[in-house]
């Protein structure tokens, strides 16, 4: 299995990101078994716009993302959308593809990004989107996959339970700030991966969203942690193969998860 990573510097303008994240999907169909786009892929202009431009499953995002899965006979994991969940508030949502057309599973981010710096500078995700319920799990022709958002990254108990519920890949759609990217995105990314003996799959945004920038990077990591592909600083595509033999070397070169004590810690598999 081939896995590629979209890169992307969405703005405010919904049609363009559309457009340019139809043209890289193709791109990568052409090359790739799984397609997967950044967090906010279709829209990432000012939060306050961020609600008028929630959508339903059967809105115009997620029909493109069935309609290139479909004719390219891929799966595209569809980094995230503001999906409508209610008057006030929507859901940050991976959307997940299979090679029919079909949604084959959804994840709601569990963990929102509400922060208050020394600098007085506040940012609270909460206000305006409404936490998941639940992980996903996926089973997949080419395996069973984890699916976790951005700022969920920070949290390793979430990825424990996906990996101990049986992924063997796990995708993180980010849109990672700058000053958090420079000096946390890899060494976050590369300990899920060691921690896990999975492979990650993070696409992510770059450049510059109305002031805010993002560190971009996007990178596909192998159960040993080594970075196998990495995005420079600009829109594009990264791949990887995704071996699940070498996952299983690994596996039982270190068998981790099955030293792993679920009677004291208390972990629900």
């Amino acid at each position: 299995m081939r896995v590629a990573c979209i890169q992307m510097n969405s703005a405010e303008d919904k049609e363009k990101n559309l457009a340019a994240a139809r043209k890289l999907l193709i791109e990568a169909s052409g090359w790739a078994d799984v397609l997967a786009l950044p967090e906010y892929f279709n829209f990432l202009g000012p939060d306050g716009d961020t609600l008028s431009q929630a959508e339903t499953s059967d809105g115009p995002s997620v029909s493109m993302l069935r309609e290139i899965a479909a004719s390219s006979r891929r799966y595209i994991v569809g980094g995230s959308i503001a999906e409508r969940f209610s008057e006030t508030k929507c859901r940050n949502t991976t959307f997940v593809i299979d090679p029919d057309g079909n949604i084959a599973g959804s994840y709601s981010k569990i963990h929102l990004f509400d922060i208050s710096l020394r600098n007085g500078h506040q940012y609270n995700e909460s206000d305006r989107v409404a936490p998941g319920d639940g992980i996903l799990n996926l089973d997949t022709k080419f395996g069973r996959w984890g699916f976790t958002i951005c700022y969920d990254v920070r949290f390793p108990e979430m990825y424990r339970a996906l990996a101990m519920n049986g992924a063997r890949l796990i995708f993180v759609p980010s849109a990672f700030t700058m000053a958090t990217g420079r000096d946390h995105w890899e060494p976050l990314l590369r300990s899920r991966a060691i921690e896990n003996q999975v492979y990650i799959a993070a696409p992510a945004q770059t450049g510059s969203h109305q002031g805010r920038m993002c560190y971009g990077r996007s990178m596909i990591i192998d159960p040993w942690g080594t970075v196998t592909a990495q995005a420079s600083d600009k829109e594009g595509v990264i791949y990887a193969d995704i071996d699940m033999d070498y996952l299983e070397s690994v596996r039982s070169q270190i068998p981790c998860l099955k030293h792993t004590r679920m009677d004291l810690f208390g972990v629900k598999t």
